[in-house]
């Protein structure tokens, strides 16, 4: 049964199922994908979820689905870092065999990125026999990062993130670190001990080279932030920040604000660092 503190949160994923359901038809029609689904995951026990299945959110919340700690543990992403996991195979979980026997959505590709005060969590699932779909996953995930970028600019802007009757409750704490956490721990010890002055990103045919403030700067852009909340973050000028931004639209040759925005949100799924 629903708990009662989160009727709410499965009305609210029930309203947006189908607008969510229209903007992912290019993914779902070239494809055969047949769910997909953002959560944002914050470290007081609350999450936001935005999903196309209206029938699977009846499930998914009856039978308490949020507070599968082993899906939707952060503490095994690197901060300010992304992971990704197929879940293919024989279904394991409650969750899982929820998912594969009664709405014969599997084949999971799951991304996780994760910040300093959220997390987020992207899904695609297809049908437990389209196992042709890990060739996508594999083989062409920048496919995948587009339209991770082309739904936030379509439905980000639709949402309230301040509404809180959207918002979950759970009884997990998702960025809690644990034995399984270990290795994670040593990515980002060995992240900070090889610090670069220098990152470089592929965009097309070009490679371009971004100082670390000019990497900071888009990383912040990707998260919202403005020039002037950039600015205290860094401890700079909002002016300095002005001209890390100029730097980057030269080096992008992406100069309205839009573009920008959308190459900052786009290079932050899965920065590449030489």
């Amino acid at each position: 049964m629903t708990a009662e503190r989160n009727l709410d949160a499965l009305q609210f994923n029930k309203s947006i199922a189908s607008s969510v359901h229209s903007i992912c038809e290019p993914l779902f029609n070239s494809f055969g994908i047949v769910h997909f689904g953002y959560i944002r995951i914050f470290p007081n026990h609350k999450m936001l979820r935005i999903a196309n299945n209206s029938l699977w959110s009846d499930k998914y919340f009856e039978y308490n689905f949020y507070n599968d700690l082993d899906l939707y543990n952060l503490s095994k992403t690197p901060l300010n870092g992304t992971s990704s996991f197929l879940l293919v195979g024989e279904p394991q979980s409650e969750h899982c065999k929820a998912l594969y026997n009664d709405f014969d959505m599997w084949n999971f590709l799951l991304v996780y990125e994760r910040f300093e005060d959220y997390g987020n969590f992207w899904f695609f699932g297809a049908r437990s026999q389209n196992t042709e779909i890990l060739n996508i996953y594999l083989n062409h995930s920048d496919l995948l990062k587009k339209f991770i970028v082309y739904f936030k600019e379509k439905f980000f802007p639709s949402v309230d993130f301040s509404n809180p009757l959207a918002y979950i409750t759970t009884n997990i704490d998702y960025f809690k670190k644990n034995k399984e956490a270990q290795e994670s721990l040593h990515v980002e010890k060995f992240f900070k001990d090889t610090q670069l002055s220098k990152y470089y990103l592929d965009i097309g045919d070009r490679t371009i080279q971004f100082s670390k403030r000019e990497a900071e700067c888009l990383a912040y852009l990707a998260k919202g932030f403005n020039t002037k909340k950039i600015a205290s973050l860094l401890n700079l000028s909002v002016r300095t920040i002005e001209v890390y931004l100029n730097n980057i639209k030269e080096k992008t040759c992406y100069f309205n604000k839009s573009d920008i925005l959308q190459f900052a949100r786009s290079a932050s799924l899965f920065p590449t660092n030489y």
